[in-house]
C-alpha cells in the first residue's frame, strides 16, 4: 500500500511539472522514463526546483500523518500554494474568534 500510493504521488508530481506554465530554466536536466521512476518523490522534486525560474513556483514536499492514521504519507505543494491554504486557515481562524462562546451570556 505504502509502495503504491508513493508511485501515485511521484507519478502526480510528475504530471504537475509536465503541466505546469512556471518559466523553466534553460539548464533543466532531461531524464528518461526508467530515470524517473527510480528516483524518489524528494529527488524529483529537487530536480524541478532547480529548473524553476521562479521561488513561489518550487515544490515543497513533507511528510504527515493524518489525524486517526498510523501511517504518514508524503504531501508535495507549491510554495505559492502552501501560502494561499496558510493565509485561508488564518483567516478560517479570524472568523471563528468572533463567534467563541462568552461566559456570562
Amino acid at each position: 500500500m505504502l509502495h503504491r500510493l508513493s508511485v501515485l504521488s511521484a507519478a502526480a508530481l510528475l504530471a504537475g511539472c509536465a503541466s505546469t506554465d512556471a518559466p523553466m530554466k534553460e539548464t533543466a536536466p532531461q531524464f528518461t522514463e526508467a530515470e524517473k521512476a527510480e528516483m524518489s518523490t524528494e529527488e524529483k522534486a529537487e530536480v524541478y526546483n532547480a529548473s524553476v525560474a521562479q521561488e513561489e513556483d518550487r515544490v515543497v514536499c513533507r511528510r504527515v500523518t493524518p489525524t486517526g492514521s498510523h501511517r504518514s504519507k508524503t504531501v508535495c505543494r507549491t510554495v505559492s500554494e502552501a501560502a494561499v491554504e496558510r493565509e485561508a486557515a488564518q483567516e478560517t481562524l479570524r472568523k471563528g474568534r468572533g463567534t467563541s462562546f462568552k461566559p456570562g451570556n
